[in-house]
């Protein structure tokens, strides 16, 4: 396979950022001329190192602009933070599929798609679950304790019966 430059060609570049790293998509200098502001090597550390820190506690609206309407809200926001956080339901859940079934595909929200994932954690463990996303975890853990709960009273009932 022969390959020749094409001189008329466009050069494109990757834009890697502080809070959330390579940028997958790539584009022209002349779109980082329209874009970007030169700074020197001192400045561009600086501010480099600042946006670094700072994405680390917090989005990029309360970051740039001072605040952040979903946070103002009470919801957490991941905009543009160098870290995420995952929430996934792992272990023996067909006992409560329904109820993660019936969470998960709540009807005031667009229907979304049950993920399953395989996550590696820091400390070598591997865990296959389904993902929660961030919405829809204070129901889920909430209508599985009391599935949960009413399942052991019930077992518990049913245990005493056997015994009278």
């Amino acid at each position: 396979m022969w390959l020749m430059e094409d001189k008329n060609a466009l050069r494109l570049y990757a834009v890697t950022r502080p809070s959330i790293g390579r940028s997958p998509k790539l584009i022209t200098m002349a779109e980082i001329a329209k874009r970007f502001v030169k700074v020197s090597p001192t400045d561009a550390k600086k501010l480099w190192e600042d946006q670094y820190a700072g994405a680390n506690d917090s989005c990029h609206h309360t970051y740039v602009h001072g605040k952040c309407k979903s946070e103002a809200m009470g919801i957490y926001c991941e905009v543009g933070r160098r870290t995420r956080t995952y929430f996934v339901l792992s272990g023996s859940v067909l006992s409560v599929w329904p109820v993660v079934e019936e969470v998960m595909s709540d009807r005031d929200r667009r229907p979304s798609r049950m993920q399953v994932i395989r996550v590696r954690t820091e400390q070598d463990q591997k865990i296959v679950g389904v993902l929660v996303l961030p919405h829809f975890v204070r129901t889920l853990v909430a209508r599985l304790e009391e599935h949960c709960s009413r399942c052991f009273l019930e077992a518990k009932k049913e245990k005493e019966a056997r015994k009278n």
